[in-house]
């Protein structure tokens, strides 16, 4: 991937493009392969440009990591992540890292970090108005307690955050 490509943070775009097709298509070994380059290339590089290549390369290695089962290394990428966009100030991704990191503690079965991490991607993207990380934490929340047995309380989320924010489908 990238062969044409004369700069590295190019080649790396382009391997973070592959890599991410990949997962999306179920193949992690491609994905992981991908990603994996990128983090030894990207060590070479700095900047902005350099820090986003290494956020999606982590963002994705945790999913992949969770898709496995491996949850310590996915808990170890997505908060690299996190701290990628921190430092980016890229407040959607915060956002999307925070939910990414409350569904890796939902398949953990730890509910409460997972409540706690989809809440407060919730809260951080109403703040900024950020309708897809509230439909996202939203679907989540909801999906969570109805999955615990929670109905009463999943039924009461439902109905606030439905007239909150219409067109949202709980």
């Amino acid at each position: 991937a990238g062969a044409g490509a004369r700069d590295v943070l190019d080649v790396l775009a382009a391997r973070c493009n592959v890599g991410a097709c990949a997962v999306n298509m179920g193949d992690m070994g491609v994905g992981e392969k991908e990603f994996d380059i990128v983090g030894r290339l990207i060590r070479k590089k700095s900047g902005s440009r350099a820090t986003r290549r290494e956020l999606l390369a982590n963002s994705y290695m945790g999913i992949i990591c969770r898709v496995r089962g491996e949850y310590p290394e996915a808990e170890e990428h997505y908060k690299k992540a996190l701290k990628s966009c921190v430092q980016l100030k890229d407040h959607e991704g915060i956002a999307n890292q925070l939910g990414n990191i409350g569904i890796l503690y939902r398949h953990t079965g730890d509910h409460p970090m997972a409540y706690r991490s989809l809440n407060t991607c919730l809260v951080y993207s109403e703040r900024m108005g950020y309708r897809d990380g509230i439909r996202f934490s939203c679907e989540n929340i909801y999906g969570m307690l109805t999955g615990t047995g929670q109905k009463s309380e999943a039924r009461k989320f439902k109905e606030l955050y439905s007239s909150r924010y219409p067109g949202l489908d709980l």
